[in-house]
This record gives C-alpha cells, sequence and structure tokens, in this order.
C-alpha cells in the first residue's frame, strides 16, 4: 500500500520546472491515469491527446493544487474531465455526406457485424498461440511501432528471437484463419 504522501516529494520539486521530478510523476501516476481515459473508451490518438492535455495542465496549474499528496486524485479527475469534453466534442461533430467520414466510407451495420466477428474470431486464435507468439501479437495489435528491442524486452526473448517469433506466429495465424474459412486481406 502507498503513503499518503507517495506523491509529495516530487510534486513539490515539480513547483519549480523539474524533468526529473515531473518524470518521476509520469512514471509513477500515469498507469492510473492511463487507466481513467481508458473507460472513456476514446480512439488511441485521442487518449494520447488527452494524457498529454492532463501532463500540461498539471504544469500550468501546479500552483493550485492545495494537497500534493492527493495528486493522484487530481490527475485521475482531470484525465476524466479532459476524456468527457473530447467525447462530448465528438458528439457534436456532424458528417458532410452520411455515406462518408472525411472522405472515406462508412461501413454499413452487415459489415461492421461482419468484421466484429472476424475479429472475435481472431482473438480467439490468438489466445490459442503459444506463450511468445500469443504475446507478441497481442503487444503488437495494440502497439505496433514498438521497436525490436522494447519488444524483446516485454516478451522476455532475446532482440535476435523477434523477427522468428513474429514470422512463426503471423504464419500460424493464417493456417489457423485458413482453417476457419477466413481468408484474403483485412480491412
Amino acid at each position: 500500500m502507498r503513503r499518503p504522501d507517495a506523491g509529495k516529494k516530487p510534486f513539490r520539486q515539480v513547483s519549480t520546472p523539474d524533468r526529473a521530478a515531473l518524470g518521476e510523476l509520469v512514471v509513477r501516476f500515469a498507469p492510473r491515469t492511463r487507466a481513467a481515459v481508458r473507460r472513456y473508451r476514446l480512439c488511441r490518438d485521442d487518449q494520447l491527446d488527452v494524457l498529454q492535455n492532463v501532463w500540461v495542465l498539471l504544469l500550468l496549474n501546479r500552483h493550485r493544487v492545495r494537497e500534493p499528496e492527493r495528486i493522484s486524485a487530481w490527475l485521475c479527475t482531470t484525465a476524466g474531465r479532459e476524456a468527457l469534453r473530447v467525447v462530448r466534442r465528438a458528439g457534436r461533430e456532424l458528417l458532410r455526406d452520411p455515406s462518408t467520414v472525411d472522405g472515406a466510407e462508412v461501413c454499413s451495420c452487415e459489415e461492421t457485424v461482419l468484421r466484429d466477428e472476424r475479429d472475435g474470431v481472431l482473438w480467439r486464435l490468438v489466445a490459442r498461440l503459444p506463450e511468445p507468439e500469443r504475446r507478441l501479437a497481442e503487444i503488437l495489435a495494440h502497439e505496433p511501432r514498438l521497436s525490436r528491442e522494447r519488444l524483446a524486452e516485454r516478451i522476455g526473448v532475446p532482440e535476435r528471437a523477434v523477427a522468428p517469433i513474429r514470422s512463426r506466429s503471423l504464419r500460424r495465424l493464417r493456417r489457423m484463419l485458413a482453417a476457419e474459412g477466413i481468408t484474403g486481406t483485412c480491412h
């Protein structure tokens, strides 16, 4: 269990902009702040924008935070408010042509159901992969731009093993998908 003053020391150091102290706050409180934002089911880009805004707001309003020991609550509350602002703004956006969004075709209900069904099958198959392949597939699905070095750290293998594991994983998934009758390109 954390001490009630767990965030106090690095927060006080942030009251005069100090990169190291802010970095310590980010490392300590980012997971909880991300969880607060994820509850709003925003797309990844909007989540990242909200998180960035939260940290900027902390820096801009650091002199207004009266209880440094409650910084975690302040961050989560601010993250929730920022996420709600994004949700409300998205709800007000109007489409010019109901069949397109920014020039891209909007999927029909049928296409959406079929895509969701296909995705469900894919994730069930991913769950059946052997451990290093399964973990790699999950990480790549959510963080496709991770470096080979970071991927190796995350799945606990040498860096040189990442490419062969990725190849095996994709090859095995293609075979499993074909056995399920799913072939061709994904959209």
